[in-house]
């Protein structure tokens, strides 16, 4: 199961890098562009298409969406070959199918947000807000949540954990925004990230946060490659 976990940094690798450069060029066209001398709080060396980031979330969520479908749709014993592992935990997936339901809904939430703020310039109080909404839904109604040692507590500690959660979430959405202001900066720490959790998670055979975090991984890393300097030379970002 290792194994198929870290090929999936492939997987999202290969979708991931084709579409960014075709959405990097489709950015520049468009004139979606993020330009440092009108946005100060860009630090950007020039002006970067802000298209590419749909690429990671395409690179993620079309594997997860087809991972769920097809763990419905598969009967156990149907997953041969090299797939043979994923057959033994595919009713541990179809029970975790609205848990990862929620995350792919709320990734597709936010990012339709950023991708409306990119343009329109939401205020601080509507993105917040939405943030808020996302992160407390995950928390309470799907139990992603931290410190869960306190729901022994009873009431009290459940909505401990949850009001805990709900602002660790949001506070780590803001934390990879406020990276966002330099080229490839938010990029290039998720991986290292995400590489430290996917060894992690390996070792402790969490397969689906495995799964998750090496998809993020090739997503990722479809999209720095053009942030590199001969190829920003390439896309004529130099």
């Amino acid at each position: 199961m290792s194994f198929i976990c870290i090929c999936l940094i492939g997987v999202s690798l290969a979708i991931s890098l084709p579409l960014s450069w075709q959405l990097i060029g489709l950015g520049r066209y468009w004139g979606q562009i993020d330009r440092p001398t009108e946005q100060g709080h860009k630090q950007h060396a020039s002006q970067i298409p802000n298209t590419g980031g749909i690429a990671i979330v395409v690179a993620i969520a079309a594997p997860m969406a087809t991972a769920l479908i097809s763990a419905w749709l598969i009967a156990p014993d149907g997953w041969q070959g090299w797939l043979a592992p994923v057959g033994i935990h595919v009713e541990g997936l179809r029970h975790q199918t609205p848990m990862a339901a929620a995350i792919l809904v709320a990734m597709l939430v936010l990012h339709a947000m950023g991708l409306i703020d990119d343009r329109h310039s939401l205020s601080p109080k509507v993105k917040l807000l939405v943030e808020m909404v996302v992160a407390a839904s995950l928390a309470s109604l799907f139990k992603i949540r931290i410190f869960q040692f306190l729901e022994a507590l009873g009431p009290a500690g459940i909505a401990a954990t949850v009001a805990l959660s709900t602002l660790w979430i949001v506070a780590i959405i803001n934390a990879m925004n406020m990276l966002d202001n330099m080229d490839g900066l938010a990029a290039g720490v998720a991986i290292v990230i995400a590489g430290l959790y996917l060894a992690a998670t390996l070792l402790a055979q969490q397969w689906f946060i495995a799964s998750v975090c090496a998809l993020l991984i090739g997503a990722l890393l479809g999209f720095a490659v053009f942030n590199f300097p001969t190829a920003k030379l390439y896309m004529g970002d130099a």
